[in-house]
């Protein structure tokens, strides 16, 4: 390989390590951890430590010390379920959003100060190669489609926490979380979204078998505008199109 090639590389590695060390002096009251954590509760309502720790894959004991630390500083409320008194449902509080949206703000001005003075075609190449050299790293090809297209798709599911996953080769594709709104009612979220659809409507299929076996007669389920593949897959299953939202659309599956 070219000698200055990787010299080069050395010297963008060192600059990467600096960047992500400025970001975390200048945000020193929260760590990392703590951060991740509220960013799930951020595009997660009504979620349990057991599915932070499935989908973030945290340590259960420091996760414990994380949501304790953020339950101190007022930054995630916990209520009891009214359905199991065993389990305690998550959610970020006002003040949790503030914190995080007061980190992001700073992550984008630091990244701004140093990328913005690239055009939109130099970033866009710039996101291409580094996804080429991460495919690459991890043995996957090239693009996310082939990544997942490469083998079969494994379908996991964690019945204590009500929680599946589409993986492959131990790449997690998208999980899809189970939550009980009351005794006859389910939401069903992902926590993110890839073009496999194959993976989209197998997923939604083995939640409405188990809401079904479960005596659960209604599910919901949230779209966004943009995912007009998915939508068209929500029909296809029978959901039916019931209010549309700012950016969303509510989705409702009478069984």
């Amino acid at each position: 390989m070219d000698v200055e090639f990787i010299r080069e590389f050395e010297y963008f590695n060192e600059f990467l390590y600096k960047l992500n060390n400025e970001l975390k002096s200048s945000n020193n009251t929260y760590n990392q951890a703590q951060i991740e954590v509220l960013n799930f509760l951020s595009n997660n309502k009504d979620v349990t430590a057991k599915q932070i720790e499935d989908v973030l894959n945290i340590d259960r004991g420091f996760l414990s010390r994380t949501l304790k630390s953020l339950q101190n500083n007022k930054l995630l409320k916990k209520t009891q379920s009214k359905k199991d008194k065993r389990i305690y449902i998550l959610n970020i509080s006002s003040k949790g959003k503030d914190v995080l949206d007061d980190h992001r703000s700073l992550k984008t001005k630091k990244y701004d100060e140093v990328f913005n003075h690239l055009s939109k075609e130099k970033k866009e190449d710039f996101i291409e190669v580094l996804n080429q050299a991460m495919q690459i790293f991890n043995n996957k090809g090239y693009s996310s489609t082939a990544l997942e297209n490469e083998s079969p798709i494994e379908y996991v599911f964690n019945k204590d926490n009500v929680v599946w996953q589409a993986r492959n080769d131990n790449h997690i594709i998208t999980t899809l979380l189970y939550k009980r709104v009351n005794e006859w009612t389910v939401e069903l979220e992902f926590v993110s979204l890839v073009e496999n659809l194959e993976a989209f409507k197998e997923l939604i299929k083995k939640a409405v078998n188990y809401a079904y076996d479960n005596f659960e007669s209604h599910l919901i389920m949230y779209v966004d505008y943009n995912h007009d593949k998915y939508i068209s897959i929500m029909s296809d299953l029978d959901f039916i199109e019931t209010e549309t939202l700012e950016n969303k659309i509510r989705f409702d599956l009478f069984l």
